[in-house]
């Protein structure tokens, strides 16, 4: 499979997997496009104000807690009928720095012919710094599969499983091994929870007796 690419500016970095056995390609940040900072969005406000960075002139951008940056890629592609571009994480960005795509994974249709970019999201507490020339995101060229109709009927033919979903197939949440596991996370809940209000009541009172510490006590 050949796919085109046209390039929008100069020197941009081609396409490029990491070694022969890679699902995905490296997707470099070339231009910083907008800016969504959460402490702009007001209650009740379905749409939110952006911080435009088309003239941006810093190679660098902090994206705060909750903020959401869009990066351009510089080129678009061409991709063939019948297949899809998807964008998904790198676990590397995930994992160590809770930077990850605002959309979960995000998909460019064949019939799509505008830059290939990215929305990342900060998941974390701190500030993430990313770069122009960071490989920030990877894409996938997966196949698309479409009926050739949507046939509508009286009731779906049924399954053993049924309607039963929300992670109702890891167990029977009826069993006794299901009841106890719950029980036992409840009371680590519960003990971390009279944790942190003995911290605080110590924090405040330094001077009070030990068992104060303890509301069971009481």
């Amino acid at each position: 499979m050949n796919i085109e690419i046209e390039y929008m500016y100069a020197n941009i970095k081609p396409p490029k997997y990491a070694t022969d056995g890679s699902s995905g390609f490296d997707l470099i940040a070339n231009n910083f496009q907008r800016y969504y900072d959460p402490s702009s969005l007001r209650s009740g406000e379905k749409t939110q104000e952006y911080l435009d960075l088309k003239d941006y002139p810093k190679t660098g951008f902090i994206i705060y807690p909750k903020g959401r940056l869009l990066v351009g890629c510089g080129y678009k592609l061409a991709i063939p009928t019948d297949y899809e571009l998807q964008i998904r994480a790198r676990s590397g960005w995930a994992l160590k720095c809770g930077l990850a795509l605002a959309n979960g994974t995000g998909t460019f249709d064949s019939d799509y012919r505008g830059e290939v970019a990215i929305i990342l999201i900060n998941t974390s507490a701190f500030g993430i710094k990313v770069y122009l020339g960071d490989a920030l995101a990877q894409g996938v060229i997966c196949p698309v599969t479409r009926p050739d109709k949507f046939i509508r009927v009286g009731r779906v033919s049924p399954t053993v499983r049924g309607e039963k979903g929300y992670g109702s197939s890891g167990g029977d949440s009826s069993s006794e091994k299901g009841n106890e596991l719950r029980r036992d996370w409840s009371e680590t809940i519960d003990d971390s929870r009279r944790e942190r209000e003995e911290e605080v009541i110590r924090l405040r009172n330094p001077d009070l007796p030990t068992h104060t510490f303890n509301p069971s006590i009481e």
